[in-house]
């Protein structure tokens, strides 16, 4: 392998683990936005699940973007396996449609008639992300550890 090739291995591994964390900190924000709508729907309660599903839409974003950037890990997985862009292709739409998700979920927050914002909402965009998450780490080990439909 080449310098130039163990470098971009390098770059790739390094923005993969930030686009992780990001993912990995959009969960937790939003279990944080759950848990406290469960506690109560008070206003002040509902600016404190707004702040966090604010949190959680910066990171994701965040994580969306290092993914897909020109040379991210998930363009960096496409070439080395071509086979994977069905896969890679299916990651990315989630990525259009968990940001939707998180832009009707804060926008209905930021609202007056945000009281009728339910954590069960919250709950099922935290479970998406989750399942995003476990998806991604699982192409990842696919990709590092065996070869899905054969060579490439």
């Amino acid at each position: 392998m080449s310098a130039l090739q163990t470098e971009s291995v390098v770059l790739n591994q390094a923005a993969a683990r930030t686009a992780s964390a990001s993912l990995e900190a959009a969960v937790r924000s939003v279990e944080s936005a759950k848990a406290i709508l469960d506690d109560s729907p008070s206003s002040l309660r509902r600016w404190r699940c707004l702040s966090e599903l604010l949190v959680a839409r910066k990171a994701f974003l965040n994580h969306s973007a290092v993914c897909t950037s020109e040379g991210g890990p998930l363009l960096h997985l496409v070439d080395q396996k071509p086979r994977l862009n069905a896969h890679i292709c299916r990651l990315r739409s989630e990525h259009d449609e968990l940001r939707r998700d998180f832009d009707n979920l804060i926008a209905r927050a930021s609202r007056q008639e945000g009281q009728d914002l339910d954590s069960s909402e919250i709950g099922l965009l935290g479970q998406r992300l989750d399942r995003h998450r476990f998806t991604s780490t699982g192409l990842a080990f696919e990709w590092a550890n065996r070869d899905i439909g054969g060579e490439g």
